[in-house]
């Protein structure tokens, strides 16, 4: 559909193959906006709704409206996120600005692939803990290492197939951007019940109580004295690994994801001729008219055959417990979630 007369300001749109939000300044100049940048629109360009469901465009203005109690709807900004292929916590920023714009930080060129937070200052120390357990002298609750003195970058690191589920944080020297390592020295684990970790800087023990008080704690750069993100299996024990030079960090990385081995998936290597095969057979017996689009929320029986976004077209091989199932795409086996209401 051309974009006169049929779109508003936030809608989700996609134009040959990109998706955004669409946006009209106060001169009625019409734009795509998206992650990698603006695409300036005509009038007639030929778009469709990234979002499939018809109410999708009313609940996000409804999100957007002050005091509206739509605001609190986990489940619709999750799911407007994972069409957009952006965090929960971004899609918050956008409807906080209620603009159709993305306010993102910016910051330095290095670790492009991925989130960055922003930045903050450290004096002598940075400690890794639990939110509610920053002021804890218990090394199985609050590892503190020496680092170097300046401003720290913050990045995070999504699950490669799921956006919105935070695998990694990690803070960097602004120094060392360019050495880098993110597997260094392990510092040990340390005891999560929040279902959230923090890197800070050694000040923030003075304001540890402030840490425990209960607001809306969203992934990013808390009060300038460190980062925050959520753990990918909520409690549990996470490790610390830095990066140090003279016995002081440079680097300092929290897994969150107690599998800590997840974090450094490399991408897979070509299959095998007879995978290939094998797969081939599998979803021409499934065909092409039965192909059915990924969604966390449809539930799929073995044997389905699938189109993912960025996978490309699989079948279901195996359902897992917790609503997971195994699919068969080219670049491998793949384990998704489905049956998500």
């Amino acid at each position: 559909m051309p974009l006169a007369g049929e779109m508003r300001i936030a809608d989700h749109i996609v134009v040959d193959g990109r998706a955004g939000l669409l946006h009209i300044d106060k001169r009625e100049r019409i734009s795509l906006v998206s992650r990698s940048g603006n695409v300036k629109l005509q009038p007639t360009t030929e778009v469709k709704r990234a979002i499939g469901k018809p109410r999708a465009t009313d609940l996000l203005t409804a999100l957007a409206t002050p005091k509206s109690n739509a605001k609190a709807d986990a489940a619709l900004i999750e799911e407007i996120g994972f069409e957009l292929e952006l965090s929960t916590r971004v899609t918050r920023a956008i409807i906080r600005r209620c603009d159709g714009t993305i306010d993102k930080p910016e910051g330095p060129d290095a670790y492009t692939d991925h989130e960055y937070l922003g930045s903050f200052v450290v004096k002598d120390e940075l400690v890794i803990a639990d939110r509610g357990q920053i002021g804890s002298t218990d090394k199985a609750l609050a590892i503190a290492t020496p680092a170097w003195p300046g401003r720290w970058h913050a990045f995070l690191r999504h699950d490669p197939d799921f956006v919105d589920i935070t695998i990694a944080m990690f803070v960097i020297h602004e120094g060392h951007l360019a050495d880098a390592v993110l597997d260094g020295e392990p510092l040990g684990g340390f005891e999560v019940e929040s279902g959230s970790a923090m890197i800070v800087t050694g000040r923030a023990r003075e304001e540890a109580e402030q840490f425990k008080a209960e607001r809306d704690w969203q992934e990013g750069i808390i009060d300038e004295l460190g980062c925050y993100a959520s753990t990918a299996d909520e409690e549990g024990t996470y490790q610390v690994r830095a990066q140090l030079r003279d016995g002081r960090a440079t680097v300092v990385r929290v897994g969150l994801r107690e599998d800590e081995d997840a974090l450094f998936r490399q991408p897979k290597p070509p299959q095998s001729a007879k995978y290939t095969e094998a797969l081939d057979a599998k979803l021409g017996a499934a065909g092409v008219e039965g192909a059915q689009p990924y969604s966390p929320k449809t539930t799929f029986a073995i044997g389905d055959r699938i189109t993912h976004p960025k996978f490309g077209d699989g079948v279901v091989t195996n359902l897992l417990p917790d609503a997971k199932i195994e699919i068969d795409f080219r670049d491998g086996p793949r384990m998704l979630v489905h049956a998500r209401v």
